[in-house]
């Protein structure tokens, strides 16, 4: 008998759910704006609010993405009027990046969006009891470090 089998159904679950996410998170959204911003874009709208004057190493590091991509994005974002960038007062060849007002105000959609969406599995997790939510946290720790091997063993 195969020892595996009644784990398949379970993993084939949380893949399912993955996948959902992942389209869910490769939509554009407008974020209280007019114009759509994708993910890459929002995100690094985000962490830049919220670390304004991080340069592109320290935000390539932040959002786990290489220092072309985040070139790429700020640039996009220049153009697109949501992201200033400017030179370090210490150094001429550091490019650091802040928001635009509109910047700003797509940074603040974002926190409203997340607040809206987040409510109901907030609600979900304040029902578990202390030591089910540690269990959880346990199992997600867990399938993050797999996963990130995974991602090592295909690169």
């Amino acid at each position: 008998m195969d020892e595996t089998r009644p784990y398949t159904g379970l993993i084939n679950r949380v893949i399912k759910v993955m996948n959902i996410f992942i389209a869910i998170d490769r939509r554009p959204y407008q974020f209280g704006i007019t114009e759509v911003l994708y993910p890459s874009e929002i995100h690094c709208i985000e962490a830049i609010g919220e670390n304004e004057g991080l340069n592109v190493t320290d935000l390539s590091d932040r959002l786990g993405v290489s220092k072309a991509a985040i070139s790429q994005i700020i640039k996009k974002l220049e153009n697109k009027g949501f992201v200033k960038r400017y030179k370090a007062g210490r150094n001429d060849k550091e490019t650091l990046s802040r928001l635009t007002k509109k910047g700003r105000t797509a940074f603040d959609g974002h926190k409203e969006y997340h607040t809206s969406r987040d409510k109901e599995i907030i609600e979900m997790l304040k029902k578990m009891s202390p030591e089910e939510y540690v269990f959880f946290e346990t199992i997600l720790g867990e399938m993050e470090i797999y996963a990130k091997n995974l991602l090592k063993d295909r690169a």
